[in-house]
């Protein structure tokens, strides 16, 4: 690139992505480690229609919200975009970021209720996979490739996993070549279980990472459920795991069935109620995107729908719902993109009354949001 690339710019704000945002000439301009109020250096690196994308040169004026990161490899380990941020400003741009999509691509103008920090910044991650080459390096990829970075610590996992990896790291340093990636979970025992996961051969359950903004998810889909419902009735779990969202509520006497497509978290969730006769609590096995049908039938009759989808959101699964009703939803979701996209659809059945931001994974551009719908009323 020629000295003409090369443009000076303010950062204005955080994009979803975590990438600043400038204008220069006109157009936005995505700049990568930069932060709000930053007056840099850019070289732009691409033009794609009405947008630029650069990288950052140097700065030239710091921003006010600037902080050194903990990690010694940010900027080159794909897992954070948002270190070098304030943690109090890392959560207002998130919040930002939801309430512009909501309107942006969901058209819709809902209250947003101010965002759920994370009592934790660092050491909050009670899981992570690590990728391991055919070298036999263990680490993340890179930022925007799939060059591995190699990590024998990483500050935003717990610390006994990071001990865990230090003592592979040490008791192996030429590790094998056929292993595909590396599973570490902190279980709520303290015990850090390792496992390998080789191509296309594990089905991994999902779980939440961070315990502390989950314990908040689940307090507030309890209190806000006290808001639409008088009494417990019947409700249905999709996308359940081992019954995380919904089984609180069976313990308090609502009658849950729970659908998931992992085997692995149905077994999980039945060890949970086994021998606990008074919990009303049915876990199903379900491929849920493909046997839609099944799924329409089993929506039937119930008043609480939770739905917590992987990142690709409900997809196909709208329909049956629309044409099931259930009188309230509490959709979770790490995708605001997606979230708004399908709100809109849901639309022509239901309104959204609230949306509740929680900071599940501080230090990067995610953001666990709680969506909660109602169907109008039959009287």
């Amino acid at each position: 690139m020629s000295e003409k690339n090369l443009v000076v710019g303010r950062i204005t704000s955080i994009a979803f992505g975590g990438n600043g945002v400038s204008r220069i000439n006109g157009k936005v301009c995505f700049v990568p480690f930069t932060a709000p109020g930053d007056l840099v250096e850019i070289r732009v690196v691409k033009e794609k229609g009405n947008y630029l994308e650069g990288s950052l040169e140097r700065i030239l004026e710091e921003s006010p919200f600037r902080r050194e990161p903990e990690c010694e490899l940010f900027g080159a380990c794909g897992g954070c975009s948002l270190q070098h941020l304030q943690y109090k400003k890392q959560t207002e741009e998130k919040e930002q970021i939801l309430k512009e999509t909501l309107k942006r691509i969901g058209k819709i103008s809902c209250p947003v209720t101010p965002i759920i920090p994370s009592p934790k910044e660092y050491g909050y991650r009670i899981r992570t996979q690590l990728k391991h080459s055919s070298t036999g390096i263990l680490g993340y990829y890179r930022q925007g490739s799939r060059i591995l970075v190699p990590v024998k610590r990483c500050p935003v996992l717990a610390e006994p996993i990071n001990q865990y990896l230090e003592t592979i790291l040490f008791q192996h340093p030429s590790l094998p070549q056929k292993q595909r990636d590396l599973e570490l979970s902190l279980e709520d025992s303290g015990e850090v279980t390792a496992r390998w996961l080789y191509k296309s051969k594990n089905t991994n359950p999902f779980s939440q990472i961070n315990r502390e903004v989950n314990d908040s998810l689940r307090k507030a889909i309890k209190v806000k459920l006290k808001e639409y419902f008088s009494n417990p009735g019947t409700g249905i779990d999709l996308f359940c795991g081992d019954g995380n969202l919904s089984l609180p509520l069976a313990e308090e006497g609502w009658s849950f069935r729970g659908l998931e497509t992992s085997a692995e978290a149905i077994e999980r969730g039945r060890k949970k109620i086994f021998n606990r006769s008074k919990i009303d609590y049915l876990f199903q096995r379900i491929d849920l995107y493909s046997d839609v049908g099944r799924l329409q039938e089993v929506l039937k009759k119930q008043e609480l729908l939770i739905a917590d989808p992987p990142r690709g959101g409900l997809q196909g699964l709208i329909y049956p719902i629309l044409q099931s009703k259930p009188r309230v939803i509490f959709y979770i979701s790490c995708n605001p993109p997606i979230l708004a996209k399908e709100i809109n659809l849901l639309s022509s059945g239901y309104t959204l009354r609230e949306v509740i931001p929680l900071d599940m994974f501080p230090q990067t551009h995610h953001l666990e949001t709680l969506a909660i719908l109602l169907a109008p009323s039959k009287d």
